[in-house]
C-alpha cells in the first residue's frame, strides 16, 4: 500500500525544511506543497485576481491540484505533501482521497513558539519571497482557528504532533520519519 505523509502546521513552523530534508533523505520519494502546486499551475505573468490580491487559493483548485499530483505519481511508494490539510474540510477530502487511491494516510502536524514561527516568515520575507509575504499572516490566522478542529477529525487517523524549537535538528527530524513511515 502507498504511504501518503501529509505535513501541516501554521506558516513558519518548518514544514517546506522538513520535506526538503526528507527528500535529501529519500530522493526517490515524490514531495510537493499546496503552494509549489499553485505556482506550478498558474502563469506567474498573468496570475489570477486572487493570488494577485495576496488571497488564498480556491478549495476546489487545490483540491483538483493535489488530486492530480496523487494521480501523477501512483506508482511511487510514498508521497510527502507539504502544507494540506489546513481546514477539518481538508482533513476529510484527504480522508477521501486516501480510500480513493488505496493510500495509507500519516499526518504530522508540526507546532513551533509564535518567535520562532515569526522570526522564520521574516527571514523568509527578507529573502525576496513574496508568495509568502501575501499569504502567510493569512494562513496562520486560518490554521490557528481551525487547528483543534482539525485535530479533533484526525483522532481515527495516524497523526503526529511534533514540536519545532531553535534546537530541532531538521536533519534527524527527516531520518526519524523516513524510517517511521517507512519511506525507503
Amino acid at each position: 500500500m502507498q504511504t501518503l505523509i501529509a505535513i501541516t502546521g501554521e506558516a513558519g513552523v518548518g514544514k517546506s525544511t522538513l520535506v526538503k530534508h526528507i527528500k535529501r533523505h529519500a530522493p526517490q520519494t515524490p514531495t510537493a506543497s499546496t503552494g509549489q502546486l499553485i505556482r506550478e499551475t498558474y502563469d506567474k505573468d498573468n496570475p489570477p485576481l486572487w493570488l494577485q490580491m495576496g488571497e488564498l487559493a480556491p478549495e476546489a483548485d487545490i483540491r483538483a491540484m493535489v488530486e492530480n499530483w496523487i494521480k501523477e505519481n501512483q506508482t511511487a511508494t510514498s508521497l510527502v505533501l507539504d502544507g494540506m490539510p489546513r481546514i477539518p474540510d481538508q482533513v476529510t477530502w484527504l480522508d477521501t482521497m486516501a480510500d480513493k487511491y488505496g493510500l495509507d494516510l500519516r499526518v504530522l502536524m508540526l507546532e513551533a513558539s509564535e518567535e520562532l514561527k515569526s522570526q522564520r516568515i521574516k527571514e523568509r520575507n527578507r529573502a525576496g519571497d513574496e508568495f509568502h509575504d501575501a499569504r502567510s499572516a493569512k494562513d496562520a490566522n486560518r490554521m490557528r482557528k481551525t487547528k483543534a478542529r482539525i485535530i479533533e477529525k484526525w483522532m481515527d487517523i495516524d497523526m503526529q504532533v511534533i514540536e519545532i524549537n531553535e534546537d530541532t535538528d531538521m536533519d534527524k527530524l527527516a531520518v526519524h520519519v523516513i524510517f517511521m513511515h517507512g519511506l525507503i
